[in-house]
């Protein structure tokens, strides 16, 4: 059995910056005393010329030129999207084509904003099987610029957009990148966090209808069973996790999450024990950036030296705001 190495990243960001400080001037209403909508300075919005399966390309580009990866050494490529160029197909099959990567097949995962740690998960072990060798796991959020933005309340503050990749490979090291991992779904929410097609009322309505936009739906009982969701999920899968590697959160060097808000990601790392410094995020500098949220940090950390070869790092998201929870213990480098 192979073991899994993991060590490349990629990302890409949009070109067009948006600070907060400039949102009431663009006639956005972003006064808020929910906590639930803070801690975002500055996020990239997607353009129109920015689709998913350009920004998807990008990332993975970085990734094969940064490291200089033979695009046809990927085997497999694990692609998800908030929400991609059309109501169907994704764009896993144009990211194969676009970089060059002829040998690979290229599928879609989706388990939401938990997809990049799914992808992680399910690519290791399928490397682990001995069916892959090389397996580039692709995320990609461009909803908050050419979706969310046009709802012009407290819901457009937070969102981001951007794209990561991850890189990875079979080894024969006595060491395997997956130390543990642990995933469940909850599907009695199913449905309750849902991209809605908005109708001239404002007002959801179905895909198929004539709309003026879609958008996630927010209203106060909303946020609070998010609220009470994300705070009960994520720290149990977290410490399953720890628990089947049989490691204390002491012995973490680092912790990426889904970057919802400051809120979350306070009563996140202090509900397992891990210190605020080894918390890494981007929620500042880019936004909630749902499946990007974690590759891109991630590759944000690498930049500035944060994380080394041979840390042991705790990656966690939950989906739709508690369909499922996802997280996984991997060792990098």
């Amino acid at each position: 059995m192979s073991n899994v190495r993991m060590r490349f990243l990629g990302q890409y960001l949009p070109k067009r910056a948006i600070l907060t400080e400039t949102l009431d001037s663009l006639g956005y209403h972003t006064e808020t005393d929910d906590p639930f909508f803070t801690g975002v300075d500055k996020r990239h919005w997607a353009d129109d010329t920015e689709s998913t399966l350009f920004m998807g390309t990008a990332a993975a580009k970085d990734l094969i030129d940064r490291h200089d990866v033979d695009p046809n050494s990927i085997d497999l490529i694990i692609f998800s999207a908030l929400i991609g160029d059309y109501v169907s197909p994704q764009s896993a099959s144009g990211i194969q084509h676009a970089i060059g990567a002829t040998q690979a097949t290229a599928i879609t995962l989706d388990t939401g904003c938990a997809s990049f740690v799914s992808g992680l998960t399910y690519g290791s072990l399928l490397i682990r099987s001995g069916a892959f060798n090389k397996v580039l796991v692709i995320s990609v959020s461009n909803f908050a610029g050419r979706a969310q933005s046009k709802v012009k309340n407290a819901s457009a503050i937070i969102p981001g957009d951007g794209a990561g990749a991850m890189l990875l490979e079979s080894s024969q090291s006595e060491l395997c990148a997956l130390v543990s991992f642990y995933e469940k779904s909850f599907g009695q929410h199913h449905g309750m966090f849902a991209i809605h097609a908005i109708d001239e009322n404002s007002q959801p309505t179905q895909l198929w209808k004539p709309s003026q936009t879609a958008a996630f739906c927010f209203d106060k009982d909303l946020v609070e069973k998010i609220k009470a969701n994300a705070r009960h999920y994520l720290p149990l899968v977290m410490k399953q996790c720890m628990n089947l590697a049989q490691i204390t959160p002491d012995e973490i060097d680092a912790l990426f999450t889904h970057q919802p808000n400051q809120f979350l990601l306070k009563h996140w790392r202090d509900e397992i024990g891990v210190p605020a410094h080894k918390h890494l995020n981007t929620l500042s500098e880019y936004g909630n950036l749902f499946q990007a949220s974690i590759p891109v940090s991630m590759f944000d950390a690498v930049q500035k030296n944060r994380i080394h070869p041979g840390d042991l790092i705790l990656i966690s998201s939950f989906a739709f705001a508690g369909e499922l929870a996802s997280s996984a213990l991997i060792r990098f480098g």
